[in-house]
């Protein structure tokens, strides 16, 4: 007997198949290796930071309990119909980028802090000795944290084999701050001209002293204005808040037509851009 022929609709059919079971295969590889490096970019944007504060590396354990407690929320907040809660949940993706970069700008501020001190010290150490990197060794033990943790990783670059040169300038990359750029730029200088380091470090502490002042001087004269920019931020939310709850429905007439829509849409942008523009007005550096 011979074998029954298959319709050709049935082999356009199976071709077909064939085709979609291939393009999902391909489509969800694509999709696999899409999701892998977002998750990898995500771990090293909080490892990065992490480690240039010297800390150990913790963007994996970060994802896991986001990726733990997030879908704990959601479904609270589905189960118990309160839509608030979805905002812990926003809350948990944005607060571990939020904690680092808060965390690095206070360690930066510390720094900068006893930046004077450390060159005063840098200097006195380097009239006894000529290596910059003995001095550093001599100051390591009185300098406050997190100085001492820095100028540590220094010496074990140093000991591994790097030269000082490459040392001060990964110190440099680690905090990202321009007082400590200008401080090591004019150890680097003098170090390569072949200047008097002692006084080339006193002539720098007290330039630092002095910007310092003039930083406080500067914060002191924009403090008044940046809690007026908060206080009248702060005004427009509450307002509508107290008309809409002392008499419910007062801007229902404003929200029910298409002209309201555009009023109320033209009035959120003023209100943002002038929040934004005063920002920038009063984020005066010297």
């Amino acid at each position: 007997m011979n074998a029954p022929a298959i319709p050709l609709w049935g082999a356009a059919a199976l071709i077909v198949l064939c085709g979609v079971t291939v393009a999902c295969a391909v489509y969800a590889a694509a999709c696999s290796h899409w999701l892998q490096l977002r998750t990898e970019r995500y771990v090293e944007s909080l490892d990065a930071p992490l480690r240039r504060m010297l800390q150990p590396a913790r963007g994996r354990l970060i994802l896991s309990l986001q990726l733990t407690l997030v879908p704990l929320v959601i479904g609270c907040a589905v189960g118990l119909s309160q839509p608030a809660l979805s905002l812990l949940a926003a809350l948990i993706v944005l607060l571990p980028g939020w904690a680092i970069a808060y965390a690095r700008r206070k360690r930066r501020a510390r720094i900068d802090s006893k930046l004077d001190t450390f060159a005063l010290a840098l200097a006195n150490a380097t009239r006894a000795t000529p290596s910059v990197g003995r001095a550093l060794q001599i100051l390591q033990t009185s300098l406050a944290k997190p100085l001492d943790a820095e100028v540590g990783q220094v010496l074990r670059e140093l000991r591994v084999g790097s030269s000082l040169d490459q040392a001060l300038l990964n110190f440099s990359w680690r905090v990202e701050s321009s007082s400590l750029d200008a401080l090591l730029s004019s150890v680097l200088i003098a170090r390569r001209v072949g200047g008097n380091l002692p006084d080339v470090l006193e002539t720098t502490a007290n330039t630092l002293r002095e910007m310092a002042r003039l930083e406080g001087v500067l914060r002191s004269k924009t403090a008044q204005a940046r809690m007026q920019m908060w206080v009248l931020g702060a005004l427009p939310p509450v307002i509508v808040w107290a008309y809409s709850s002392a008499q419910p429905g007062y801007f229902a007439p404003l929200m029910a037509s298409a002209l309201g829509m555009v009023l109320i849409a033209v009035a959120l942008a003023a209100y943002l851009s002038a929040i934004l523009l005063a920002r920038r007005i009063l984020a005066v550096e010297l």
